[in-house]
């Protein structure tokens, strides 16, 4: 006499439950991992640079020997920024995820002011 249970599940419906299970596990997010330094066009690391992914709120800011490092689970491919005022702005796309090693160079950036000089009617300069 063959019992049948309501919570017996046939083989083949068994073998593909397992299935999904097992290669679930392979379709998870990929972490992308990058050390690196920023120096200026001298060669001096600098302090302070921003350096975050495009768009998002994951970043950090490099040390004082310049070095930095951050991590993300975000899908790819992504893009790096680094900032900092009184340099160009540098950015750098990541395609695969990985652990990526960066050396950048940051150049300075020269600012232009044009100065102007409003003066009332009626007023003299004191000069």
């Amino acid at each position: 006499m063959i019992i049948k249970s309501k919570y017996c599940i046939s083989a083949p419906y068994f073998w593909t439950y397992l299935l999904v299970f097992l290669l679930s596990f392979n379709s998870q997010a990929q972490s992308i991992i990058v050390k690196g330094k920023v120096s200026d066009q001298d060669g001096k690391p600098l302090q302070g640079v921003n350096v975050y992914f495009q768009g998002t709120f994951k970043g950090n800011s490099t040390l004082e020997d310049g070095t930095f490092t951050l991590k993300s689970d975000l899908p790819t491919p992504q893009t790096l920024v680094f900032s900092m005022i009184g340099y160009e702005t540098v950015t750098d796309t990541i395609l695969l995820p990985g652990t990526y090693t960066k050396i950048l160079f940051l150049q300075k950036k020269t600012y232009w002011e044009k100065k102007l000089l409003f003066q009332p009617p009626g007023l003299k300069k004191a000069f």
